[in-house]
């Protein structure tokens, strides 16, 4: 706390993705009189009391999504706050997998990326391949990237439900084209979360046509749409991913033709002639 305390007073503008752990560290902002910006990434506690004071005092306020623009907007009118333009993920138009086929498969390749915490849904998406592999004719593997807080109790439950053949925990990867390579080579893609702003996640499975399964949770219902360009599942419910799994299974060449809206869904968010992230944050900067 005393290192970020220090680049805060030594900064000229201070730059918060917003809500994280460190979301009180902005008091110091305005202690120290710095200019700061916010980035809304998450859901939650957008509305309490504190986030009202911090975009109120906000140089620039960046939303992923319109409705969140749109409630930040509603709270005080004079609130500057702007959806992304671009993407934030590092791909663009010209990755976008518009040759892929969809064809049943023998083994399907199951893949979640991001954090592994208690409220992405790990757990129930774990128990989910347990009920497939048990009473299901399918066969599919659960490849499971990331790392976090969770991850231990994930792997003990892989261990107990005698999974370690089905599910593997491959651990977080950082390089671009290793990832691009993992989205292509996969299946399906799903996303059990509680809560989102928009994740990146979802825009790299679209460029890469990886059918999508994933609650509405946040942002997300303002790009997917149910049975047009994914399978929605309910958060916190195990039952409803079976369900979506077996569905996609079952219906695999369908599910392309999901998948394939999905792209054509995305080619506007990742157009590389428009601003980047840092370039707009600059031009919101300029207008106040």
């Amino acid at each position: 706390m005393l290192v970020l305390f220090r680049d805060i007073l030594e900064s000229d503008f201070v730059y918060i993705f917003y809500p994280t752990a460190l979301r009180y560290s902005i008091i110091w902002c305005w202690l120290l009189n710095k200019p700061y910006g916010v980035h809304i990434r998450g859901q939650q506690n957008l509305t309490d009391f504190y986030s009202r004071l911090l975009y109120r005092f906000s140089k620039a306020t960046i939303t992923m999504a319109d409705d969140q623009t749109n409630m930040i907007k509603s709270i005080n009118s004079k609130n500057k706050v702007y959806t992304l333009e671009r993407s934030l993920v590092p791909y663009s138009e010209k990755d976008i997998s518009v040759g892929r086929t969809f064809l049943k498969k023998d083994k399907y390749k199951i893949l979640y990326l991001g954090r592994i915490v208690f409220d992405k849904g790990i757990g129930e998406l774990i128990n989910a391949a347990y009920i497939l592999n048990n009473k299901y004719k399918f066969d599919f593997e659960l490849n499971i990237y990331g790392y976090g807080s969770y991850n231990e109790e994930a792997r003990d439950l892989v261990s107990n439900l005698n999974l370690n053949n089905k599910v593997f925990f491959k651990g977080p990867v950082w390089n671009f084209v290793e990832k691009a390579e993992i989205y292509r080579t996969s299946d399906i893609f799903i996303l059990p979360s509680y809560h989102e702003g928009f994740p990146q996640s979802i825009h790299e499975a679209m460029i890469f046509g990886t059918p999508i399964i994933t609650t509405f949770v946040g942002s997300i219902s303002t790009l997917m749409k149910d049975r047009c360009n994914c399978i929605r599942i309910e958060p916190k419910s195990v039952q409803s991913i079976v369900d979506a799994l077996v569905y996609t299974m079952e219906n695999y060449e369908e599910i392309g033709k999901f998948a394939q809206k999905a792209m054509g869904d995305i080619a506007t968010f990742v157009d590389s002639s428009k601003l980047s992230h840092a370039d707009q944050l600059l031009k919101c900067l300029s207008n106040t």
